[in-house]
């Protein structure tokens, strides 16, 4: 079986970049079948019942548009602590009451904006079974680390956890604990999340590779290659103009808006009373 881990936050309360995500994932085909999708919303703000409608929405657009291709089975709203690795972990908890061994899971956070080509999860899955034991497959792979975290972790190589593919049994091993759930400073979220991630993997003696340099893979002995950048490739275009997630960037948007289904007329009411209350905040800070 093949799901999605989605994490986003209320932040955006017309859940803007989700839609397009959502949209674009129902309109080209992902190379699998019946991919089921879980949606974690970390609270940023309190939550309102236009956000509720408009989630509700979502779902109902999804799942319409998709065909049976894709399915959104679960969302929920929950605490922002531990950010996108709470999402997860919310996530994770109950695609495992489900899943089994040879199941694969596609995380992605706002920050992922694609699809953008089409087997876009079939291509997160073939370059895993490239290499033998790989546990974790990512758009793109960091060997450098984060320059704001102590350097005293010598290894500090990790896939970035925008995009990435992973799969039980492995995933069984962070069902009851995801890296970093309950951090709240985001470099404790990129030290005990990101980068832990990928240190858990190779310290079970699993590999980690990407789509971005899919000729690579890395383990625990081998977690540097000399002829590859050590500098953060995400926004890069030497590297990443052909995946099917990339790394937030400008443009990405345009030519969508135009094809994405026309929000409901309560939804507008709900859009309208945020730009009212938007104004009224204005006035009263004048």
């Amino acid at each position: 079986m093949y799901y999605i881990s989605y994490a986003t936050a209320n932040d955006d309360p017309l859940f803007y970049y989700d839609r397009i995500h959502l949209f674009r994932m129902t309109r080209l085909d992902s190379g699998t079948n019946n991919v089921k999708i879980f949606i974690s919303i970390s609270k940023v703000t309190d939550v309102t019942v236009c956000q509720e409608e408009i989630i509700n929405e979502i779902i109902a657009e999804t799942n319409k548009m998709s065909q049976g291709r894709l399915r959104i089975y679960d969302v929920e709203f929950k605490s922002n602590i531990g950010r996108d690795f709470s999402s997860h972990s919310c996530n994770l908890k109950k695609i495992a009451k489900i899943a089994n061994d040879g199941d694969s899971v596609l995380f992605l956070n706002r920050s992922a904006y694609g699809p953008l080509t089409k087997n876009w999860y079939l291509a997160y899955l073939n370059q895993a079974a490239k290499y033998n034991n790989v546990a974790i497959c990512g758009s793109t792979i960091n060997l450098s680390g984060h320059p704001d975290i102590f350097q005293a972790l010598q290894n500090q190589t990790h896939v970035q956890t925008y995009a990435f593919l992973s799969n039980f049994p492995f995933l069984f091993k962070f069902v009851e604990c995801f890296p970093a759930e309950k951090c709240i400073e985001r470099l404790d979220v990129i030290k005990n999340g990101e980068i832990a991630l990928s240190q858990e993997a190779f310290l079970f003696g699993y590999q980690i590779t990407s789509l971005a340099w899919p000729d690579m893979s890395l383990t625990r002995e081998n977690f540097k290659a000399s002829n590859y950048p050590t500098y953060d490739i995400k926004s890069d275009l030497l590297w990443v103009s052909n995946l099917p997630f990339r790394y937030k960037y400008d443009g990405y948007d345009r030519k969508v808006l135009s094809k994405i289904p026309v929000i409901k007329s309560n939804i507008l009411k709900c859009r309208i009373s945020l730009l009212k209350l938007a104004r009224q905040l204005n006035m009263c800070k004048q």
